[in-house]
């Protein structure tokens, strides 16, 4: 019987688990297609550079958006991913593979949804940061990774002992930032990156 109770208890939060890894990559997947990536908000982050990218290839492979900012996500994410394995474990890989790739999928995914939302960016990165903000939430609670920026900067500061790990993902975010206000010609991005990290 005692057996029987523990298998359910396992069961029922690993199912909450995922469940709400879930919810975490639609209420990033928001973030970035509703309210970021239309009003060409680069916020730091692998979707922010996504983001980016997306600008910079807009009107190439007769694609008028640019590359989906979804499936780079996932592009981008596989090489830091596979530099992970040795460091993080298979345990940790496959839970990061499968929330990387839930949440390229819901990005696209959401990226088809047309809504009037006001046009102010200042507005859209304050719903953006906070829908963004409910994502990590979600992921951090539950011991889930979306790859990214954090991932890539525990990998550079196992190998450089100097950094640590919150500043070397805060430089990789300016660095992100910075070219995106470069990309888009807005000094301005840089305001709402900011609003978008800090909510």
């Amino acid at each position: 019987m005692d057996k029987i109770f523990v298998f359910k208890k396992s069961f029922f939060e690993h199912f909450k688990g995922y469940f709400f890894m879930l919810l975490g990559c639609v209420c990033y997947g928001l973030s970035t297609s509703l309210f970021l990536a239309p009003s060409d908000i680069v916020a730091g982050g692998i979707s922010g550079l996504s983001v980016m990218i997306g600008i910079l290839t807009r009107g190439l492979f007769n694609l008028p958006n640019g590359l989906p900012v979804g499936m780079l996500i996932i592009a981008i994410n596989i090489p830091i991913i596979a530099f992970a394995i040795k460091m993080q474990g298979w345990k940790f890989v496959l839970k990061c593979i499968l929330t990387v790739a839930v949440l390229g999928f819901a990005t696209d995914l959401l990226a088809m949804i047309r809504v009037n939302i006001d046009d102010n960016p200042l507005l859209r990165s304050l719903y953006g940061g906070v829908f963004q903000g409910i994502g990590i939430g979600f992921f951090v609670k539950y011991e889930f990774s979306s790859g990214g920026t954090e991932l890539l900067g525990r990998l550079i500061c196992h190998k450089v002992k100097l950094l640590k790990i919150n500043v070397c993902v805060g430089i990789l975010d300016m660095i992100i930032v910075v070219f995106g206000a470069i990309v888009t010609k807005d000094p301005n991005n840089m305001l709402y990156a900011l609003i978008v990290i800090f909510c």
